[in-house]
């Protein structure tokens, strides 16, 4: 939500709750100089006030757990939402799928997840919203009494609310991650629909190349397994196919631990497809595709730990829970 002159005018409170104060903060706490591993999703029957929220939308985490006389509820975080993704499906299955994919963990990780486990039963239409958080600064204050979250988890108020707590707004600028891409990365700050246009240059160039191998067979995995394509190749080897598309030089790809776990299972099956420097075409009716880029194989992929470098993380806690 803006003003016209295109300042953030609210800001929303998002909830977690916690079995511990002591759990909260240490979670939060090991996550101080880098929020962006994180990731938030919510499944709805019907819209809450969170779906409102877009690329640059401030929101204030706020984790809850029981205290002596009640509830407990202290602002960890001032972050700004990026990579902000909506999507409106037939049904949970719809749902998951979608998250698997823009998490790049792949459905059944998504589907394993306790918060998703809990949504279900849910009846179609479903609203999903997905967001990545940036960071701003680390807050650790009290939630002033008497301040309302719905059920959801989710809250909106104005800024001179948030102002009157004593906090200021830090305006990094809106519609953009505050922060810039890093460098010689597979451009993880494009938009959603820039990023679907890549990723879809990538497969289609990616199937194209199995087919001029002569490989038949060939099924798009990627909403079910860690891996994008299979295929059987001349000599009747199944093969497995990880695609990778980005704007840039393509130094460094971002690959989750699923699909370096595949890797690593399927050995000399396994092959990476990169294709490098894509151009985004915008059209007049405001759509984007992807075109040309720059074809690489890398067969087999089999990636060693001195080609890795930790970028993501997954955080299991011993109290099973979710965010709301």
């Amino acid at each position: 939500m803006t003003t016209p002159g295109g300042k953030v005018s609210t800001v929303f409170l998002h909830n977690n709750a916690y079995g511990s104060r002591e759990e909260a903060l240490l979670e939060w706490d090991q996550l101080k100089s880098d929020l962006r591993p994180l990731t938030f999703w919510n499944i709805w029957k019907i819209r809450a006030v969170g779906a409102a929220i877009e690329n640059g939308t401030r929101i204030l985490l706020v984790g809850s757990w029981p205290g002596k006389g009640g509830m407990e509820r202290r602002i960890l975080w001032d972050v700004r939402a990026w990579d902000v993704a909506k999507w409106d499906v037939a049904d949970w299955e719809s749902a998951t799928r979608r998250l698997g994919r823009w998490t790049g963990d792949g459905v059944r990780e998504i589907q394993r997840n306790p918060y998703t486990l809990k949504k279900r039963s849910l009846e179609g239409p479903l609203f999903v919203m997905a967001w990545r958080p940036e960071p701003v600064s680390w807050i650790d204050l009290p939630l002033p009494d008497g301040f309302h979250v719905s059920q959801n988890g989710w809250a909106a108020l104005d800024e001179e609310v948030v102002r009157s707590w004593g906090m200021g707004v830090d305006d990094p600028g809106q519609g953009d991650s505050p922060k810039a891409p890093r460098k010689g990365g597979q451009g993880r700050r494009l938009d959603v629909a820039a990023r679907d246009a890549v990723e879809d240059r990538a497969m289609d160039l990616a199937r194209e190349w199995c087919e001029d191998q002569k490989w038949t067979d060939i099924k798009n995995t990627s909403l079910k397994e860690p891996w994008d394509f299979e295929a059987t190749d001349a000599l009747s080897n199944r093969r497995f196919i990880e695609v990778k598309g980005t704007t840039s030089f393509g130094s460094a790809f971002e690959v989750t631990a699923n699909e370096v776990k595949a890797a690593r299972e399927h050995g000399a099956w396994h092959l990476l497809v990169s294709v490098c420097n894509i151009r985004l075409e915008y059209q007049a009716d405001g759509s984007v595709r992807g075109v040309d880029g720059e074809f690489f194989v890398f067969d087999p992929w089999k990636p060693n730990a001195g080609e890795l470098k930790e970028t993501r993380y997954t955080w299991r806690p011993a109290v099973r829970r979710g965010f709301r």
